[in-house]
């Protein structure tokens, strides 16, 4: 059993007392480190954007093509500095990817530049005389035709850099499909 003695003669250890400090140090130093990075690091300001309805991009006049377009997207942009490797991932119906920034190209992570505004698709739906197909914007495209259905699709988004997670709580959305002239996402 210990004694006061005992606790006095380790407190005389000058090899003790340095690693106790240490040990202090480098806990509040962590501490404020990851406040410092909370508070003063790059954030990131997310706000969705309305559905768009657009002409067919692919044909010479878009305008007299029978296929119609609709999309929708996220729009952010970094504050207080720049996000080096931003990714959205996204969980929905408890599957979960990754956005792309671009949908022609596989990239789930983009730099962004400080108070420049950039655009993330979320979801595309494409309209023809023998289907009406959605997919979500993520490198697994599946298309789900729509004609007839009646389903909404509940999940959440977060971003992601290479410090970790931008937003202390997920983004939460609600698309619904249920026809072609009401597919919307909104968020709850």
């Amino acid at each position: 059993m210990l004694g006061i003695s005992d606790l006095a003669n380790y407190w005389q250890d000058p090899g003790a007392v340095s690693t106790i400090v240490t040990w202090v140090l480098g806990i509040v130093g962590g501490a404020s480190a990851w406040l410092y990075r909370r508070l003063r690091g790059p954030k990131l300001e997310v706000s969705l954007e309305p559905v768009l309805s657009y002409p067919d991009p692919e044909n010479a006049i878009p305008e007299q093509s029978p296929r119609k377009f609709k999309s929708q997207a996220l729009r952010v942009k970094a504050k207080r500095g720049p996000i080096h490797q931003c990714k959205a991932k996204m969980v929905f119906d408890g599957e979960t990817d990754y956005l792309l920034w671009n949908p022609k190209s596989a990239n789930e992570a983009k730099d962004l530049v400080p108070e420049e505004e950039v655009q993330v698709p979320v979801w595309q739906a494409v309209r023809a005389p023998e289907h009406e197909l959605f997919y979500l914007n993520i490198r697994n495209k599946t298309e789900v035709d729509i004609k007839g259905l009646n389903y909404s699709i509940t999940g959440e988004i977060s971003f992601l850099s290479e410090d970790g997670l931008l937003n202390m709580k997920p983004y939460r959305y609600k698309i619904s499909v249920n026809s072609w002239d009401t597919i919307n996402m909104d968020r709850i």
